[in-house]
C-alpha cells in the first residue's frame, strides 16, 4: 500500500490514526518533503485519466487562483501539481491497484473495506 499525504496536515494524521495504518505495511509519501515526480503523477492520471481530477480545490492556491473544476484545463491541472504540492487532493490510497482519493467518511470507509481484506 502506497499512501500520498503531508505530514504538516492534520487531517492526515487524524486519517492514519483512525484506520490504524501503522499496522500495515505502507509506503509513505510525504508530499512536503518530496513533491510529485512527474512519474508518479503521471501514474496517478493512469488511474483517474484526469488531472483535474486530482486538484484540491480547498487549497490556499486554488482559492487564491479562484480555480474553479470547471474552467482548469487538464494542462494547467497538470502544471499545478507539479509545482505546488499543496494542490493535490489528499490522502491518497493506492491499494491492491485501486486508487482512493479523499477524505471524506465516505472514502475512509472504503479504505477500511479494503484494509480489511488485506488484514
Amino acid at each position: 500500500m502506497k499512501v500520498y499525504y503531508l505530514s504538516t496536515c492534520n487531517t492526515c494524521s487524524k486519517i492514519s490514526t483512525v484506520l490504524g495504518l501503522k499496522d500495515f505495511d505502507v509506503n509513505w509519501r510525504d508530499l512536503k518533503n518530496a513533491p510529485l515526480t512527474e512519474e508518479e503523477l503521471n501514474e496517478l492520471y493512469c488511474f483517474t485519466g484526469s488531472y483535474v481530477k486530482l486538484i484540491n480545490f480547498l487549497s490556499k492556491i486554488s482559492k487564491i487562483e479562484k480555480l474553479k473544476l470547471d474552467t482548469v484545463t487538464e494542462e494547467q491541472a497538470r502544471n499545478y501539481l507539479l509545482t505546488e504540492y499543496t494542490m493535490l487532493k489528499r490522502p491518497i490510497f493506492l491499494i491492491d491497484n485501486q486508487l482512493i482519493i479523499g477524505n471524506s467518511h465516505s472514502i475512509i470507509n472504503k479504505v477500511r473495506e479494503k484494509l480489511e481484506l488485506i488484514d
